[in-house]
């Protein structure tokens, strides 16, 4: 996720999700456009996705393993504070998302098959559900309305081995994407 001046924040998952390591937290890193780099959030379960809303006064980020949308303030000079929980999504393994003009983010729910609109508080606003995985969304096109989503159409264990059951879906939503 890139914000308004420049500046990268990069996750990782932690570990080796497909190599049996231990799960372990991670920590969440930003790169300013002088290329320094800070380490802005510590303590992170499976970081998975980014997006900054409320005009870039936040930052929210997906925990897959643990079901939460976790926010931070976001400073002017790109710290992160205030950890707070913006919303507990249970079992449904928060994976890709995306934010809209009012604030609320589209997530793909991996472990529940869902694509999920969530307001701060854990509202859950709409949803598109899919007979496999959701994974992932983005809002777009030129009216901003049309949402882009991803799914894995068959179980988990044929994602690591790459078997070709990925579809593509759109749809038209209310909201537009955040400016």
């Amino acid at each position: 996720m890139i914000d308004a001046r420049g500046r990268a924040y990069v996750g990782n998952l932690g570990y080796g999700l497909y190599t049996n390591e231990p799960q372990k937290p991670t920590n969440l890193l930003r790169v300013d456009p002088d290329r320094t780099i800070a380490e802005v959030a510590i303590g992170l379960e499976f970081l998975n996705a980014a997006a900054i809303i409320n005009g870039g006064r936040t930052l929210v980020v997906n925990e897959t393993w643990v079901g939460r949308v976790t926010a931070f303030d976001l400073t002017e000079d790109g710290r992160l504070l205030n950890r707070r929980l913006f919303a507990d999504l249970g079992g449904c393994g928060p994976d890709d998302m995306c934010a809209d003009a009012e604030g609320s983010v589209w997530v793909g729910c991996y472990l529940g098959g869902e694509i999920l609109r969530v307001r701060g508080g854990g509202e859950i606003m709409d949803r598109f559900t899919f007979d496999g995985r959701g994974i992932s969304c983005d809002l777009g096109c030129p009216d901003g309305r049309t949402l882009c989503m991803t799914a894995f159409l068959g179980p988990d264990e044929d994602v690591p081995q790459g078997k070709p059951l990925s579809a593509l879906f759109s749809a038209q939503v209310e909201v537009p994407v955040a400016a």
